[in-house]
């Protein structure tokens, strides 16, 4: 999908939005019970144009995103269709949202995960190790460029191919859980750190490409 695009979620998005997340639940759990009224409800306290995205392939929307703030936490989630995994989708979403959430102040990014290893697959020991999933390399390079914590955790299981961790602002590791372990990971966090300044750079021009 070499020409989606993100954009910032509008109201008229509903139905869309409910498809594909009715879509990615039905694929993953075999049924869904979410509605479009479930979704209005969660976008009731919501400024769509700042906390939400959509990722659209021509008009279709294949990928949909938010972000919720309080007290400097930022907490995104992401949904992509199943027909589009594995073709960048999430990572757009996901960038667009953690970006627009440190230029609005936030100093940590949350970002839950479910990675279960596959039959056969490498089975890693050290975060960030050169054998390991790209997605840890990934944790890091999303906190430096936006100058904030990132605290992604990923569900404890046998084999996983990446795990719960904490990211510095400056990109270096903090603190990350065992692999397959269950557990509470806990770090001391500077917030005067988390400046966002990164995250400011490209502002001028992202607010001037927009309609």
């Amino acid at each position: 999908m070499k020409h989606a695009v993100l954009r910032p979620v509008v109201a008229a998005d509903a139905a869309a939005v409910t498809e594909l997340v009715v879509a990615l639940e039905s694929s993953l759990y075999g049924a869904s019970t979410f509605s479009q009224a479930d979704l209005q409800d969660a976008w009731s306290d919501l400024d769509l144009e700042q906390n939400a995205r959509v990722v659209c392939d021509g008009a279709r929307i294949v990928g949909y995103g938010v972000v919720r703030e309080a007290g400097g936490i930022g907490r995104a989630e992401g949904y992509v269709h199943p027909d589009a995994l594995g073709c960048g989708i999430g990572t757009k979403v996901a960038s667009g949202l953690e970006e627009e959430a440190a230029r609005r102040g936030a100093h940590v990014v949350f970002h839950p995960h479910f990675h279960e290893a596959e039959p056969g697959g490498y089975r890693p020991t050290t975060f960030a190790d050169p054998r390991n999933t790209f997605h840890e390399k990934a944790m890091l390079c999303r906190a430096a460029e936006n100058t904030v914590y990132f605290a992604s955790a990923n569900c404890a299981s046998e084999g996983a191919p990446s795990t719960s961790a904490i990211v510095n602002p400056d990109g270096t590791l903090l603190a990350y859980q065992p692999y397959g372990q269950q557990g509470l990971l806990i770090a001391d966090i500077d917030l005067g750190a988390a400046t966002g300044r990164l995250a400011q750079r490209l502002i001028d021009t992202r607010d001037s490409s927009r309609p």
